[in-house]
């Protein structure tokens, strides 16, 4: 119910849900909150949270990496600001995927906000993180969890004896811990450098049968099964990211064909422009031109018997006068001397016209007999 306060003051709080939906049905385990945020700026800010575990296989082991997401309101402009939140012991590589803080750099590890959702980005950073671990112990002990211990003792140019002890603890295993064989001080005086008691420094010697292994988990055939889904996962997302950047060559090329297009059209409408004006200009000197003297009129020349004939003699030469019209209409659009709409305009009225004359002159000669 919080959340859904909350994503009332985001600019696209639609998305954002659907998101989140999908991230919560993936599989992931991760949980939506609302949680208070500070900017870089010093503000706060009450913003949406996904946080979860995140399964990463890191040299042939599973390790659960803890990760906070935060929502910015103004999603998806704005990336999310990730975070990854390292146990205690460990601390963060900085590299130019991670800061100091463990916030995640999302475009070095290539994510741009406007082709990733959420849920890209968390498998991503499952695949990122399985290449480049985002944190390290704050020490390297040879063997795994357990506690081991040595001791080494020393015997000084004094007449003191000293003994030191070392206690290590390790990640994978049964640590056979990190002793010390150092500075030993003797009753009456420095004792200098120990010599082990062993042969072998602590850190270097094997474990014993009495201090037996934990059976190693990468022999189990589910981890080898696992394994090899991961593998296959590594090979599918390189393969998306290969056709990726095919698609954003192509896409790119697009945009060159876009911006010529656009300027080849600019060319043609500034010429279509240049003609009608040269038009306009040649209508105005036809217009301005004085009318030729006649010396015959026609209406002499011809001479009906009767007014029907008059009357079919004027509609026979307004309709081949039309037709001829219609004619030179279309020299005009083939030289491009007229625009589409023009011409189209002008045939619709002509072709009205001629349909009257010809029904009309139909009607006339029926009414003379011929």
């Amino acid at each position: 119910m919080a959340v859904d306060i909350v994503l009332q003051d985001y600019e696209a709080s639609r998305l954002v849900k659907q998101q989140l939906d999908d991230v919560i049905r993936s599989g992931y385990g991760f949980e939506a909150s609302v949680q208070t945020y500070c900017h870089d700026d010093g503000e706060f800010f009450d913003l949406v949270l996904l946080a979860g575990f995140l399964n990463v296989s890191f040299q042939q082991a599973m390790v659960a990496v803890q990760i906070e997401m935060f929502i910015p309101k103004t999603y998806p402009k704005a990336s999310p600001h990730v975070f990854v939140r390292n146990p205690a012991g460990t601390v963060i590589e900085r590299t130019n995927l991670m800061q100091g803080s463990g916030r995640v750099n999302l475009d070095a590890c290539g994510l741009t906000q406007s082709k990733y959702t959420l849920l890209d980005v968390l498998e991503k950073l499952q695949y990122v993180f399985g290449i480049t671990f985002p944190y390290r112990m704050a020490y390297a002990p040879p063997y795994g969890p357990g506690a081991g211990a040595s001791a080494s003792a020393g015997v000084g140019t004094g007449t003191g004896v000293g003994v030191g002890i070392g206690v290590g603890v390790g990640v994978v295993g049964n640590g056979n811990g990190i002793g010390s064989n150092g500075n030993i001080y003797g009753s009456n005086g420095y004792g200098g450098p120990g010599s082990s008691l062993s042969s072998t420094p602590p850190s270097l010697q094997q474990p014993t049968s009495s201090s037996p292994r934990p059976p190693q988990i990468s022999s189990h055939p589910v981890f080898a099964k696992i394994t090899s889904l991961l593998d296959a996962q590594r090979a599918a997302i390189t393969q998306l990211l290969s056709e990726e950047a095919e698609l954003l060559r192509r896409e790119h090329d697009v945009e060159q064909v876009q911006v010529q297009l656009a300027a080849d059209t600019a060319a043609a409408e500034a010429n279509i422009t240049a003609y009608r004006a040269y038009l306009a200009e040649l209508t105005t000197l036809f217009n301005a031109m004085p009318p030729e003297p006649t010396q015959d009129n026609i209406d002499e020349i011809v001479v009906c018997g009767t007014p029907l004939h008059t009357q079919a003699n004027e509609l026979a030469a307004e309709d081949q006068a039309i037709a001829e019209c219609l004619l030179h209409l279309g020299f005009a659009l083939q030289s491009e001397a007229l625009d589409l709409p023009t011409y189209l305009r002008q045939v619709r009225t002509l072709s009205s016209r001629q349909f009257l004359v010809r029904n009309l002159l139909k009607r006339v000669r029926a009414r003379l007999g011929s």
